[in-house]
């Protein structure tokens, strides 16, 4: 994967002065999914954005004339769209145009070399009814505790907000919550009984354990626990999608449950998404090992490998999955790879707290592209637009228009 790139190698490209092994460098550079290489961020930034932008404005060319080409040479090609097929995005980028419109889609999806302004937007591409263009989610939950008291974390003050038997419930001063057990030796009825961290829409949050385990909570998700583990093993109950870093105890086991599936582990990290309004549970594994076991069977889990979890309790495994992408949530991006419309939005309508409507048959387009989470809701819309979406906007409510 080629991470850096030479100026004088950009400036060739841009001059149409490459070799056949020097475009594919240039190609091998854009599908790294770098911001941009050491060597271009060492220019000043106002050369920098002269070459990106440059950059960006000749792959705009390229593709209408590699268009162009396409209706004067064959009618059939696959560079013209067909009517109501269903449209892919490859490797950042349209599989049916080819290089140049990977490269315009790798521009627009990663938001890291040149970002279009609202005003150069086609107006009559999308319908906005009323502007409700909402900021990306942020670090928000609700913690409750075992007598009920709920405290909003994102307003409590950053330092010891409860105290729950022999713990301390600390909120640190980078908004991170974290479980002190202040004598491990000691075990009170008040410490053995649950707190749960509840995040909505648009929130998250990243909680350490009274174990030392570190857990990142997605949107519309919750994570019960103890105050303080004690007896033979760390339960722990879960909803939505939470990401787990399990602290190492062999002598007791770490033990996620939700919705009739158990997790059990000694040491690992892992990822378990079980949202209400998904098809199948997906528990992924990073590292270690796990054991999952439902009503319908059981299985060691490898590295690499995720386990499907069915409505009936159905347990299959898929190997060689793309770790990154699972857990790209909590590393700030949304992640798509040949994804359709609905599952996306269903993502992104978490994170916004909107609601998306399908007309004909855009919910099964599918899509791949990376695009921050840190955006606000308008420009994710707008890159959407720039791959052949039409959408229309009623405060909260979208609905994604089918072509004409």
């Amino acid at each position: 994967m080629l991470k850096t790139i030479s100026i004088e190698l950009v400036r060739k490209y841009l001059a149409d002065q490459c070799t056949p092994e020097e475009i594919e460098q240039v190609n091998a550079w854009f599908r790294s999914y770098q911001h941009y290489s050491d060597n271009l961020a060492e220019l000043p930034s106002e050369a920098r954005e002269v070459v990106e932008r440059r950059l960006f404005e000749k792959i705009q060319l390229d593709i209408q004339n590699k268009t162009v080409r396409s209706r004067i040479e064959d009618p059939t090609s696959p560079y013209l769209p067909k009517k109501n097929a269903k449209r892919s995005i490859g490797i950042f980028a349209i599989k049916s145009i080819g290089i140049a419109a990977s490269l315009f889609a790798l521009l627009w999806f990663s938001l890291y070399l040149f970002r279009q302004q609202p005003s150069d937007i086609p107006k009559s591409a999308s319908r906005v009814k009323k502007v409700n263009d909402l900021p990306p989610g942020g670090h928000r939950a609700l913690l409750t505790l075992s007598n009920g008291t709920t405290i909003i974390l994102d307003s409590a003050p950053r330092r010891v907000i409860a105290t729950q038997g022999n713990s301390s419930i600390r909120k640190t001063a980078n908004g991170q919550l974290v479980y002190i057990v202040n004598d491990a030796r000691q075990s009170t009825v008040e410490s053995a009984k649950f707190n749960t961290i509840t995040t909505p829409a648009g929130g998250q949050y990243q909680v350490m354990l009274p174990d030392g385990t570190q857990a990142w909570l997605n949107s519309r998700s919750s994570l019960s626990f103890p105050a303080q583990f004690s007896g033979s093993e760390r339960r722990v109950e879960m909803t939505g999608e939470v990401y787990f870093e399990v602290a190492k105890n062999a002598g007791m086991p770490f033990k996620v449950k939700s919705k009739g599936t158990e997790i059990e582990v000694l040491g690992t990290h892992f990822n378990m998404m079980a949202y209400d309004d998904e098809s199948e549970q997906k528990t992924t594994l990073l590292e270690g090992s796990i054991k999952i076991s439902t009503t319908k069977g059981l299985h060691i889990l490898k590295p690499g490998q995720q386990a499907l979890v069915a409505d009936n309790g159905a347990l299959t495994l898929r190997s060689g999955v793309d770790v990154e992408n699972v857990v790209a949530w909590k590393n700030g991006f949304f992640d798509f790879k040949n994804v359709d419309l609905a599952t996306i939005m269903r993502q992104v309508s978490r994170w916004y707290d909107i609601h998306a409507i399908f007309q004909g048959q855009t919910a099964d387009m599918c899509f791949t592209g990376k695009i921050p989470r840190d955006v606000h809701l308008f420009e994710l819309l707008h890159m959407l637009q720039y791959m052949g979406l039409k959408y229309e906007i009623d405060g909260k409510n979208i609905t994604f228009l089918p072509e004409l």
